[in-house]
């Protein structure tokens, strides 16, 4: 029968915290800091703190991150030896060593791989690897895909229809240092999705562009043309024959000198009831997420009262092996753990303040004024994720057949 790797993991990290706990009692106590082991051993600042860290960490896995490399550990033990400590101790500290390593082997094939295994498997507690993995993962889609951005803007807003008993939907997608990494590279920015309700009948729920210099061009690319880049970018639209539109900028320069901002704004009318329909009726607002990215800045502008003061639950579903796209291709096995939750910020505007946007109070206040929605009146939530993976489709969803939150 299979060892479970967390099992082995777990023993020959504890086995390694055992033998690092007499050795600091050896040196004069176990509250040794980590200066203090690097002066008593000779060793550099870094390695004598991975050391004390490793050895105060009560959880076994959290501690992994933690061990030592082979040729570190190796210069550790050898200052152990010279500084006068027992062979005995640092005989059983080697073993201790070698047989995490053995673990590491048998189990991963190597220790970054261990590493790995160790972070998949308890999202969001070795935060540290979930970021330095994710930013690899940009770096790497980045360079293969021949495009990036520096944020991947979406914004959702939930008001009331002026049809009573419906509501209406606006929203707010782009990117801002959108750049390209090979000059032919023509990436879709937006995609219109054409989707098959219960009764597999066809629907499309009639988009009108925000800017109110575009209401009166039909089937247009709905930029916000205050807040593109200028001269602005140059997009095109596709439709395919499913019926999806698609808009994707032009080949062109690549770099920071052809980085752009490009951001568009629609507002859907009537969507659906502001009411529960059928049991476990929900409403789900989602960013399709397939552009390589350093952040994610996913905010949802909820009207007061629209969704009954209940607060959105967060799904990220990988789009990666679907044959169909979201929301259809959304099985739960699709899942991935993400540690980021969704933030309530409040109520107001001024809530909506973002460090990592220029002008953001600006934009969301244009969109607002245009559509003649009280900015006062809206609750904020927030997602940020540095780093996304992709492809995936972030999902903030409110069960509307849940009771209502007292407000």
């Amino acid at each position: 029968m299979a060892v479970d790797f967390k099992t082995e993991v777990q023993s020959s990290v504890s086995r390694l915290q055992e033998c690092l706990d007499q050795v600091f009692a050896a040196m004069g106590g176990p509250g040794l800091s980590g200066a203090e082991v690097a002066r008593a051993l000779g060793l550099d600042n870094k390695l004598a703190w991975k050391l004390t860290r490793l050895a105060r960490e009560t959880d076994a896995l959290k501690a992994v991150p933690f061990v030592p490399g082979e040729a570190a550990m190796q210069k550790a033990l050898d200052a152990m030896s010279s500084s006068g400590l027992s062979a005995e101790l640092v005989t059983r500290t080697t073993d201790a060593f070698t047989r995490f390593v053995d673990v590491a082997i048998h189990h991963a094939g190597n220790r970054t791989a261990l590493d790995l295994l160790v972070a998949a498997d308890r999202p969001g507690t070795l935060r540290a690897t979930e970021m330095e993995q994710r930013r690899n993962s940009f770096v790497g889609n980045a360079y293969t895909w021949g495009v990036q951005a520096e944020v991947q803007l979406r914004c959702e807003f939930i008001h009331p229809s002026a049809e009573p008993g419906f509501l209406d939907f606006a929203n707010i997608r782009g990117f801002y240092g959108l750049q390209r990494n090979r000059s032919d590279v023509q990436w879709p920015i937006n995609r219109a999705r054409f989707f098959l309700d219960s009764n597999e009948v066809a629907w499309k729920i009639p988009r009108y562009p925000i800017d109110p210099q575009l209401d009166a061009e039909p089937d247009t690319i709905p930029l916000l043309r205050d807040f593109c880049s200028q001269p602005i970018p140059e997009v095109r639209r596709t439709v395919e024959p499913n019926g999806n539109s698609v808009d994707h900028i032009t080949a062109g320069a690549v770099g920071k000198t052809g980085a752009m901002t490009i951001l568009t704004g629609e507002h859907l009318r009537r969507v659906r009831p502001d009411h529960e329909q059928e049991p476990d009726d929900y409403s789900a607002h989602a960013c399709a997420v397939h552009t390589p990215s350093r952040l994610l800045h996913f905010d949802t502008f909820v009207y007061d009262g629209c969704y009954g003061n209940r607060s959105p639950k967060l799904a990220v579903f990988s789009e990666l092996t679907a044959t169909v796209a979201y929301p259809l291709s959304s099985p739960d096995h699709m899942l991935l753990p993400l540690s980021e939750k969704v933030e309530h910020l409040g109520q107001g505007l001024r809530r909506a303040r973002s460090s990592a946007l220029p002008n953001y109070l600006d934009l969301i206040r244009h969109v607002l004024d245009r559509l003649g929605w009280d900015e006062s009146r809206f609750d904020v939530y927030r997602l940020t994720i540095e780093y996304p993976p992709i492809p995936v489709a972030v999902e903030m969803r409110w069960d509307i057949s849940e009771p209502k939150a007292e407000s």
